[in-house]
C-alpha cells in the first residue's frame, strides 16, 4: 500500500468517526439535517472532490446510506479503524526492524 493510499484511508476513518460522533450525540436529528452535516464533513475531508451531476444524490443522503453498518453498529467501525491503523503501524515497524517489532508485538 502506498503512503498516499494509507493517508486516504486514515482520512476516511476520521471522516466516518466524525460523522458517527455527530450522529450519536444528536439522536433526534432529522435525516435531512444529518445529510447536510454528512456533506459538510465530507467536503472538509475531501475539498477537491466535486459531486457535479451527482450532487442531487448527495443531497438525498447517498453518503449516509452507502455506509449503513457504520451507523447501525458504530463501535464496529471505530474498532475496525483502530485495528487497521495499528496494523499499518506494526507493518511499518516490522519493515524498519523486524526483530524489535516482533519483540514489541509479543
Amino acid at each position: 500500500m502506498s503512503p498516499c493510499t494509507a493517508l486516504r484511508e486514515i482520512a476516511a476513518f476520521c471522516e466516518s468517526h466524525e460523522l458517527e460522533t455527530f450522529t450519536l450525540t444528536h439522536p433526534d436529528i432529522s435525516f435531512e439535517a444529518l445529510t447536510e452535516k454528512a456533506r459538510e464533513i465530507e467536503r472538509a475531508y475531501n475539498p477537491d472532490v466535486d459531486g457535479g451531476e451527482l450532487e442531487h444524490f448527495y443531497q438525498e443522503g447517498v453518503s449516509i446510506l452507502q455506509s449503513m453498518p457504520l451507523y447501525m453498529v458504530p463501535c464496529y467501525g471505530i474498532g475496525y479503524s483502530l485495528s487497521w491503523i495499528c496494523a499499518m503501524q506494526f507493518y511499518q515497524r516490522f519493515c524498519e526492524d523486524r526483530e524489535q517489532a516482533l519483540t514489541t508485538y509479543n
